[in-house]
């Protein structure tokens, strides 16, 4: 029972960190998803750690994340004559976006991870 409790807990912590970010997103001008990522990292960097139930429902929110991409796709599918002229350049966009933001997560962990070796073998 009291796991279930820490469960929900933990996910009502991901909504108001939405909610904080949704709040926040007119003054800062960023998107309200992105605002409310900075505010949970706040958060965690505050705490210095994550807290166990958040872990486990943060892992199973992004397990499923793929079905929000479905509307998406049939949005996309629906307006694919409005698409066309743009179409190759839509998909070179969305190329490269994702080559550049894989390249800079993998540069990125690579660092944190030396720098996280590097720490423990010191102590």
């Amino acid at each position: 029972m009291a796991h279930t409790f820490y469960l929900s807990l933990a996910f009502v912590a991901l909504i108001c960190s939405w909610l904080v970010g949704n709040f926040l997103s007119p003054y800062v001008n960023l998107p309200p998803s992105l605002m409310g990522l900075f505010v949970m990292l706040a958060a965690l960097l505050i705490l210095k750690r994550v807290p166990s139930p958040l872990f486990i429902v943060s892992a199973w929110v992004l397990r499923w994340i793929a079905l929000l991409f479905i509307p998406v796709t049939v949005g996309a599918a629906a307006f694919i004559g409005e698409l066309g002229p743009w179409l190759g350049l839509l998909l070179f966009a969305v190329l490269l976006s994702t080559v550049v933001s894989l390249l800079l997560t993998a540069w990125l962990a690579q660092k944190l991870l030396l720098k996280s070796s590097g720490d423990s073998a010191d102590g």
